[in-house]
């Protein structure tokens, strides 16, 4: 469909195609109601000759079910499925922005790394975002046991307002799924499995941790983990999680930081964390102890840059490569401590550097001073803020009536002993 082509589905407006797979097709569309309603939706419709067949139906519509059980920030939101003239969709929330798979693309055309506070941030937003799909219950609080099984930079859309979304729940696996996947058969894209996954096992909620740490690599050093061409070798990697270390391709990785990827990468469920919160409160904790603080505002400021279009552009092209490598004085490391970075002698005290080379004041690193906290959450004692703290006005004012009270019965005392 071309970009401006505009065609009725039912009751949506196909403005222009997005993706296109095997399966199904996704859309730009608008819905339009009484009084000037008009909104923004995305249509994910079936391929036409897979609307007649029976089991790709019950698989979009088990995509649609579980996926309407997810109430949470990080999981886009489903409005609306039926038929259209034979063609089966499912109407969702739009993400105005890229693939997480068009954010690397961009990141390697520019010969540039991702800022390691930023990959940290968002895949901690995929985590938690995992978690909450991990955690649902039914109404009689049974587990639902939802896996995603296909998380991927594919299947992680970043807006261009810094929000992170996962997508596309359609071979998630769940309780309540019509359709089965038969034993020894292998779903989703093989080169983000787990070991066991892989193997053709039956899978639970680790292999979307493994997947996530799969996705953390790739933020950390835009190279794919596994460096083989041969299948046949690539197949026994993918099985025993022989991949590439990530200090390879970027070698100023801090050593917690590839703890943690580790241990979300690890071969055997059991040693990996046994929920994705856990691993996104140590991502967490590590951008704490390193003095970094990424928010939504930080990424929204990074998409701006990378993909160099305003936030009001429909559609936004992967950036050909760039002529001027973006290296060392020009990284684009708005998160990056200097620590991490290469020695910058003309700067030497700046914490954080952005493309024009400049401090951003809300990006300076917080007083750990003022911020230091022993145990956990709940129950956690911390130094008094200082607005809570006596002012300084107040004492000085009682310490010189104080001195002069006592000057008053000085000199009372001495006139007294002279009479």
């Amino acid at each position: 469909m071309a970009t401006n082509e505009r065609k009725q589905f039912g009751r949506y407006i196909l403005l222009e195609r997005v993706a296109k797979g095997g399966m199904a097709e996704v859309f730009r569309a608008k819905t339009e109601s009484v009084g000037g309603f008009a909104k923004i939706v995305a249509i994910k419709r079936l391929h036409a000759h897979y609307s007649t067949d029976d089991n790709f139906v019950r698989m979009l519509l088990d995509e649609a079910r579980i996926a309407a059980l997810l109430s949470h920030a990080g999981v886009a939101q489903i409005y609306d499925v039926g038929v259209v003239d034979s063609h089966y969709y499912i109407a969702m929330e739009y993400v105005h922005g890229q693939s997480t798979y068009n954010l690397l693309k961009a990141a390697y055309a520019r010969d540039t790394n991702i800022p390691i506070a930023l990959a940290c941030h968002i895949t901690a937003e995929v985590a938690i975002a995992l978690h909450h799909a991990h955690s649902i219950r039914s109404a009689s609080g049974e587990s639902m046991q939802i896996v995603h099984r296909d998380v991927s930079p594919q299947n992680v859309m970043i807006a261009y307002e810094g929000d992170v979304k996962v997508v596309d729940f359609g071979i998630a696996k769940a309780v309540m799924r019509s359709t089965e996947t038969q034993s020894g058969v292998i779903k989703g894209k093989f080169y983000y499995m787990a070991p066991e996954q892989a193997r053709g096992k039956n899978v639970d909620h680790r292999c979307d941790i493994f997947a996530t740490g799969i996705l953390l690599y790739e933020l950390l050093t835009t190279h794919p983990c596994y460096d083989e061409e041969d299948n046949a070798i690539l197949l026994d990697k993918v099985k025993s999680a022989q991949y590439t270390p990530p200090q390879t391709y970027r070698p100023e990785l801090p050593e917690r930081l590839l703890e943690i990827l580790a241990k979300s990468m690890a071969a055997d469920p059991d040693e990996r964390y046994q929920t994705a919160e856990e691993f996104a409160w140590d991502l967490t904790r590590f951008l704490k102890a390193a003095r970094l603080h990424p928010t939504r505002l930080h990424l929204r400021k990074y998409m701006s840059r990378m993909f160099g279009v305003g936030l009001d552009s429909a559609h936004v092209p992967v950036p050909e490569p760039s002529s001027k490598p973006m290296r060392s004085a020009e990284q684009e490391a708005i998160l990056l401590p200097a620590a991490l970075a290469k020695p910058d002698t003309s700067q030497a005290t700046q914490i954080f550097r952005t493309v024009e080379e400049e401090t951003d004041p809300e990006l300076r690193p917080a007083q750990i001073a003022e911020d230091k906290v022993t145990g956990g959450i709940g129950g956690a004692t911390a130094r008094t803020p200082r607005h809570f703290k006596p002012a300084a006005g107040p004492v000085l004012l009682s310490i010189i009536y104080g001195a002069s009270v006592l000057m008053a019965v000085a000199n009372i005392i001495v006139m007294v002993v002279q009479s």
